[in-house]
C-alpha cells in the first residue's frame, strides 16, 4: 500500500503521527509556540487554539499554515472571533459562518459537536 485510506480505524492515529511528524521535522524553522500548537492543539482534524492577543493570533495563524503545508496539510474552516484576525486567511480557507460573518450579531458555530458563540470572548466571560 502506498497509501492510507480515509475512515480506516487507525486513521485518528496516523493523521495524529503525521501532524507530530511534520511539526518535528521542521521545527528548526519555526517558532516553538507553532510547533508546540501543532503537536498539542488537534483534536483528529481538528486544529482548536487560543491566544492572548490579535497579533498572536495572526502570527500563529501564518506560522502553523506554513508548518503544515510542509507535510501536504491544507488546513481550512478557519473560524475567529475577531474580524482581524479573520482577515488574514482567504475566504476559501474560512469556515462557512466565517464568510460573512456579523459579530455584532448572534452567531454560532458547531467544533466537535458543541455550539460555540463567536461573540463570547475571554474578557466577556469575566
Amino acid at each position: 500500500m502506498h497509501v492510507h485510506f480515509f475512515g480506516a480505524t487507525s486513521s485518528p492515529c496516523c493523521a495524529s503521527y503525521c501532524l507530530k511528524k511534520t511539526a518535528e521535522d521542521n521545527a528548526e524553522n519555526f517558532s516553538p509556540e507553532a510547533t508546540r500548537a501543532v503537536e498539542r492543539a488537534f483534536y483528529v482534524d481538528d486544529f482548536l487554539h487560543s491566544v492572548s492577543t490579535k497579533t498572536e493570533a495572526i502570527r500563529l495563524i501564518g506560522e502553523v499554515r506554513d508548518l503544515l503545508l510542509l507535510g501536504g496539510f491544507k488546513l481550512t474552516k478557519w473560524l475567529s472571533n475577531d474580524k482581524h484576525v479573520l482577515a488574514v486567511v482567504p475566504d476559501k480557507d474560512k469556515a462557512t459562518a466565517a464568510v460573512n460573518i456579523d459579530l455584532d450579531g448572534q452567531k454560532t458555530e458547531k467544533v466537535l459537536g458543541v455550539n460555540w458563540n463567536l461573540l463570547v470572548t475571554r474578557s466577556s466571560l469575566r
